[in-house]
């Protein structure tokens, strides 16, 4: 019988809880995770101390059946003090746990690691021809795309600058190394992307260099606060905006902290998103997605606090402000916004602007060569909210024409639009959960 090949491109978080759940099913075929890029992404590539995970370490285990898996791996390694379930812990400790996973099915050859960028997918009879960057190819029955997060999109006036002087992905370098004493940093984005930034240069701004971040709602993510939660009401299986909204309000009026309630809805986030009607959708898009960010993406407190120290010292100043434009002259950057609310400009000067606005979500805009190829082909479409890909909740991939694309499934950041929240690990744990059991179905029929 003809071994049985499952391609995931990307060899990440994601790909990597997909072979591990795969294995534990029974799999016994060949799975090669495909990616240009070394380690298990740049999520947890850091080697800074000060980058933590933004979920406990109580619960990024690998399986939901075993939510402390990570926290048991973690105090096997003898760290002193213990490890406790509510820690937040440095992200490369999770790079290496996951290393920890997989290395055992790369040691007897049930998963196999290339460096090298897939280009390419093509349809013949009922598999798939996966074409490599270097001209190889190999035959799949399933092809995954866990290609994580795309790089966020160039600011105005990027592209004619210097790149020393404009950082565009700051996941894959370190901030330390593009700035000198008494440096101006500009933040473009207020968000997650923008604190570790800001925590990588506190140790120089406490040194003279200036830090200065910019959004157009110009908040911070809020401190976690509490890890509790409360249980939210899921029962109405047709649920509006409006409804949402008064539930909220009522669980705080009646003196719940928002928190908890917050904390509680997060865990049933993907099954409200998914039985709300497109319009509803739509309009939390519009008016409700800032909001919706800063208090389900929260950091932990020490991080909150040392952001709140460097305010209020005047060496971190955040401006709710919409950039228009930058423009090099010399060896510095000159940018221009208009803030909330007022029609004049204004501009300042700095020496190196930071693009933290995250991750591009209209994948049909990326210049990726095989998103690229996917879209022309009509394997893949974009979903209708221009968030990520057309997909079912299970992660099997619409084409062009609205009907599945056999045997082509993803998870994780492509998922956005289908189910809003879908890149922390317990969100990432279920789906790979859910897409191998649905893999193992498929090839043994």
């Amino acid at each position: 019988m003809r071994t049985k090949t499952i391609v995931c491109i990307g060899a990440g978080a994601s790909a990597t809880l997909v072979a591990y759940h795969l294995d534990r099913l029974g799999f016994r075929g060949r799975i090669v995770l495909a990616d240009r890029h070394p380690g298990n992404g740049p999520a947890y590539a850091s080697c800074d101390h000060r980058h933590v995970l933004n979920v406990p370490a109580g619960n990024m285990g690998a399986a939901t059946d075993d939510p402390g898996g990570f926290l048991h791996w973690l105090n096997h390694l003898g760290i002193d003090p213990p490890v406790v379930a509510a820690d937040f812990v440095p992200r490369q400790l999770y790079g290496l746990y996951l290393d920890a996973l997989i290395e055992p099915l790369r040691a007897d050859g049930r998963v196999i690691r290339v460096r090298v960028g897939v280009c390419g997918l093509t349809r013949e009879e009922k598999r798939w021809r996966v074409d490599l960057e270097r001209g190889a190819a190999i035959q799949a029955d399933a092809v995954v795309l866990a290609i994580g997060n795309l790089p966020p999109r160039m600011l105005p006036g990027a592209e004619l600058i210097d790149e020393r002087l404009v950082v565009n992905d700051p996941w894959r370098c370190r901030l330390e190394d593009f700035i000198r004493p008494h440096s101006r940093v500009l933040f473009v984005g207020t968000g997650l992307t923008m604190v570790d930034g800001v925590l990588s240069l506190a140790p120089a701004a406490r040194n003279g260099v200036h830090l200065t971040a910019l959004s157009r709602h110009g908040r911070l993510p809020l401190p976690w606060g509490t890890q509790e939660a409360l249980d939210f009401d899921t029962s109405d299986t047709a649920p509006s905006l409006r409804s949402l909204l008064r539930q909220l309000r009522l669980r705080v009026a009646a003196g719940e902290s928002w928190e908890r309630v917050m904390n509680g809805l997060r865990v049933k986030a993907q099954t409200l998103w998914t039985h709300l009607s497109p319009a509803d959708q739509a309009r939390f898009l519009r008016h409700g997605r800032a909001f919706w960010a800063i208090h389900r993406h929260r950091i932990p407190d020490q991080n909150h606090a040392t952001l709140r120290q460097l305010q209020q010292a005047g060496q971190l100043e955040i401006l709710p402000a919409r950039l228009e434009r930058l423009r090099q002259v010399g060896n510095r950057v000159e940018a221009r916004w208009c803030r909330r609310g007022q029609a004049s400009r204004e501009e300042g000067w700095f020496d190196l602007v930071v693009n933290a606005t995250g991750p591009e979500a209209h994948y049909e805009r990326s210049r990726d060569p095989l998103l690229r190829q996917l879209f022309a082909a009509g394997h893949v479409r974009a979903h209708p909210l221009g968030m990520g890909l057309d997909a079912t909740p299970a992660g099997a991939l619409r084409g062009a024409n609205g009907a599945i694309s056999p045997g082509l499934h993803s998870l994780g950041a492509p998922m956005q639009g289908v189910l809003l929240e879908c890149t922390a690990i317990p969100d990432i744990r279920r789906a790979a959960e859910r897409l191998a059991g649905a893999l193992w179905q498929d090839l043994q029929a």
